[in-house]
C-alpha cells in the first residue's frame, strides 16, 4: 500500500508539472480515470468504433481500433513528452477534446480540472479479473488466490472509488459507470456518455458499437490488455485464460463475469470480505450487498 502511495503521488506530481508547462490552454483531454479491470477496454471500444463511424475515419474495424483513436495512456505518454503520440481526434475541428488517454490513477484530486469518465465494479469480481487474466499468468504470482488479492489490496481499491463518490453532479465533469451497468444495460450508459463528450447521437451507431465490443470476450469480462489480443497473447497465457473463461457460466454466447466472486471465492471468504466492506466503506457494501 506504501509503495502504491508514493507511486501516485509521483505521477501527480509529473502530471502537474507537463500541465504546466506543456498543455497549457491549448491541449483539452478527457481523462478515462479507472480501477484496474472494471471495463476499461470494452469501453474504449465501444467509443473508438463509434468515433471513427461517425466521423468517417478510414480505419480497419478490428480490435486495434482502440490503439489507433486513444494511442495515449497517461502514464507512458503524457508522463513522458518524447512518447507523446498524436491522435486523429485533434484533426476533427468540431470536437472540445483531443484525446482521451486512460489512467488507472483513479483519483479525483490527481483530475480535478478535466472531464472524467470513471468505472468502477464489485471489488470481489475485480480481484476473480485481476487475478485469473493477471497475476495468475505470471511466473512468480504475488496471491494466492482472488481472497488473498482482495485482502492485500481493498483499502486501495476503497480510496479509488470514495475519491470519486460525491463529485457526481447534474453538472459535474464526472461521469461515473459501474462496470455491472455498462454490462448489463450499455444502451443506457453509452447515451449519456456520447452526450457528456458532446459526439452527437446516432442510436444505430451505439448499438453497432456495442456489437462491435461484444466481439472480444476478454473486453467483455473486465480485462484485455493489449498482451491478451490475439497478435500478442502466448500459447500459454491463451490456456490459462481459456480455462478461467470456461468456468464462468455464459449469457447471450458471452461470459458473464458479474457475480465471478460466488464461483472463485469460498462462503468463508465471501463474508469475511463483507465483514470488510461493511466496516471500512458503508457506501460501497451498501451498493453490492
Amino acid at each position: 500500500m506504501m509503495k502504491e502511495t508514493f507511486k501516485n503521488f509521483d505521477l501527480i506530481i509529473r502530471y502537474r508539472i507537463f500541465r504546466q508547462f506543456f498543455l497549457k490552454n491549448n491541449h483539452q483531454n478527457v481523462i478515462l480515470a479507472t480501477t484496474t479491470k472494471t471495463g476499461t477496454h470494452y469501453l474504449r471500444l465501444c467509443l473508438a468504433y463509434y468515433i471513427c463511424k461517425i466521423y468517417k475515419l478510414n480505419y480497419e474495424l478490428d480490435e486495434t481500433i482502440i490503439d489507433k483513436i486513444f494511442p495515449n495512456s497517461w502514464h507512458s505518454s503524457y508522463t513522458f513528452k518524447s512518447k507523446l503520440n498524436p491522435t486523429p481526434l485533434m484533426l476533427i475541428g468540431e470536437l472540445s477534446f483531443s484525446d482521451i488517454p486512460r489512467s488507472h490513477m483513479p483519483f479525483n484530486y490527481a483530475w480535478a480540472n478535466h472531464k472524467v469518465i470513471h468505472t468502477f465494479r464489485n471489488p470481489l469480481d475485480q480481484c476473480v479479473i485481476s487475478f485469473f487474466t493477471k497475476f495468475n499468468l505470471m511466473k512468480n504470482c504475488p496471491y494466492k488466490s482472488p481472497y488473498d488479492l482482495f485482502l492485500k489490496t481493498y483499502k486501495y481499491l476503497i480510496e479509488e472509488y470514495e475519491s470519486f463518490k460525491f463529485k457526481v453532479t447534474e453538472n459535474s465533469n464526472v461521469r461515473r459507470i459501474s462496470f455491472e451497468s455498462l454490462i448489463n444495460n450499455p444502451y443506457s450508459n453509452l447515451e449519456p456518455l456520447l452526450n457528456f463528450l458532446n459526439l452527437g447521437l446516432n442510436k444505430k451507431l451505439i448499438y453497432e458499437s456495442i456489437d462491435f465490443a461484444n466481439k472480444f470476450p476478454i473486453a467483455y469480462i473486465g480485462a484485455f490488455e493489449k498482451w491478451h489480443r490475439p497478435n500478442f497473447i502466448s500459447p500459454k497465457d491463451k490456456k490459462l485464460i481459456n480455462e478461467f473463461i470456461s468456468q464462468l457460466p455464459t449469457k447471450n454466447n458471452l461470459p458473464e463475469s458479474i457475480d465471478s466472486y460466488k464461483i472463485f471465492f469460498k462462503i468463508s471468504e465471501i463474508n469475511h470480505a463483507k465483514e470488510i466492506l461493511k466496516e471500512k466503506s458503508n457506501f460501497f457494501y451498501n451498493l453490492y450487498f
